[in-house]
């Protein structure tokens, strides 16, 4: 997801609702897009996204405080192709090894093309 900011993993646990039962859920991310706007998600193998757990997202969704998140969705393995996984992994193992020198050569690059822009 380019429009991607940031991402936090494992955000404060939310409290909701269920027919008179107070549960709770942790979301697994809450991503922050370039916009500002929030989306809380929550993962789970299709196989494992039965139609109960989804009726509990659309309660928790519905009671989740003003604030928290703009949005909450639900993903699965099925969201995404194959090659998306794959990306998106090699690039979480990229960011575990920071390089400055690369890190500084590009924004050498990057400062150039917007003043010649």
């Amino acid at each position: 997801m380019p429009n991607v900011f940031d991402i936090w993993e494992q955000p404060n646990r939310l409290s909701y609702d269920s027919d008179g039962k107070m549960r709770h859920h942790t979301p697994d991310f809450l991503l922050t897009l370039i916009c500002g706007k929030k989306v809380a998600v929550a993962y789970r193998p299709e196989e494992r996204a039965k139609a109960e757990y989804r009726r509990e997202l659309r309660r928790l969704a519905d009671q989740m405080p003003k604030g928290y998140a703009d949005k909450f969705m639900l993903v699965t393995d099925r969201s995404f192709t194959r090659e998306q996984a794959y990306n998106a992994d090699l690039f979480h193992a990229f960011s575990k090894s920071p390089d400055p020198d690369a890190d500084s050569a590009l924004q050498d690059v990057l400062s150039t093309r917007r003043t010649a822009m």
